[in-house]
């Protein structure tokens, strides 16, 4: 493992682990981690989060779903898309940090 080094710009290819107002800090994934592996993984599980996230958004576009199931299955449903689009959104995040 590398020491600790001071930089204005991000290094390529390495994930920020802590962010506060005036220190951000790099973690240099490359050296840990096959990257070109970890690209894949991530854009797996976004490409089924994508398919969740329709399916949710479908069912509860729908007028018979939403006026005849059971309130909590509604209540249920909503909660999983917006976790789904959470988890989303961090993915792609860390996807983005890897490229």
């Amino acid at each position: 493992m590398k020491g600790i080094t001071q930089t204005e710009v991000k290094p390529a290819k390495s994930a920020t682990a802590y962010v506060d107002e005036s220190v951000e800090v790099y973690i240099p994934l490359g050296e840990y981690i096959d990257v070109d592996t970890e690209k894949q993984r991530l854009t797996k599980k976004l490409e089924k989060l994508s398919k969740d996230i329709e399916l949710y958004n479908k069912k509860l576009s729908n007028k018979n779903f939403v006026e005849k199931a059971d309130p909590d299955v509604v209540e249920k449903t909503k909660e999983d898309l917006k976790e789904s689009e959470k988890k989303y959104q961090k993915l792609q995040a860390l996807l983005k940090e890897l490229s």
